[in-house]
């Protein structure tokens, strides 16, 4: 197994992430995409927008976004600790990560410094993988196993897991204020349900594979 995002399939990168678009608050125009890939997702988005809508990418996997330049207004090769610090401060009504923050050494920063890049009413939108999703929480309870995979929220690239409530503590630390957060595509199986039938309902958060955060920074 080569533990690089240039071994990645090309799907990895491909996807537009259709369940994202009906969070994205309609009022806003200037878009920063972080980790855009293909830019399949930004491509959708400026449909969704409208042609006046603006979207910036960053995507450091080169080797799989031979397009993505023609996908969006602006595009920036490199890492997102590079990349973040050289566009405009107070520019972007919204910025996005879509499974990004958990493959980052410091996600917390990334976020602190995001803050200074929104204008007066812009908002961050992630979404991130739940670590307690049904399928590794089984993994790892019963069947004793910390394993990592091609993709998946043990994608072999994630350095940082999360639940529900560290990633609202991570944005509470970076002095956000969260204005939605749920679960994102939920496993089809009936076992997370039958296994919350006699912990009523307390575990139901191991039915979804992403948490999305919409959140804004604190007056």
């Amino acid at each position: 197994m080569e533990y690089s995002y240039q071994a990645k399939q090309e799907i990895y990168y491909a996807d537009s992430r259709p369940e994202i678009l009906p969070h994205v608050p309609p009022q806003v125009r200037k878009v920063l995409d972080v980790g855009c890939a293909s830019g399949n997702f930004a491509a959708a988005l400026k449909n969704h927008l409208g042609p006046e809508a603006e979207i910036w990418g960053i995507e450091m996997a080169s080797g799989h976004q031979t397009d993505t330049p023609q996908k969006m207004n602006v595009f920036l090769e490199g890492t997102c600790e590079e990349k973040l610090p050289e566009v405009p401060e107070g520019y972007f009504d919204l910025i996005v990560f879509n499974d990004v923050l958990e493959h980052l050494v410091n996600p917390w920063e990334v976020l602190k410094t995001a803050r200074s890049k929104l204008n007066a009413t812009g908002m961050v939108l992630s979404s991130i993988p739940n670590v307690r999703y049904f399928r590794n929480f089984g993994d790892l309870i019963f069947r004793k196993k910390w394993a990592y995979a091609h993709n998946g929220v043990m994608d072999w690239t994630h350095l940082r897991f999360f639940t529900k409530s560290t990633i609202e503590d991570m944005y509470r630390s970076q002095g956000y204020e969260i204005l939605k957060m749920q679960g994102i595509n939920p496993s089809k199986s009936i076992r997370p349900f039958l296994i919350n039938i006699p912990l009523f309902f307390t575990f139901y958060d191991i039915r979804y594979l992403q948490f999305l955060t919409l959140a804004r920074p604190g007056k």
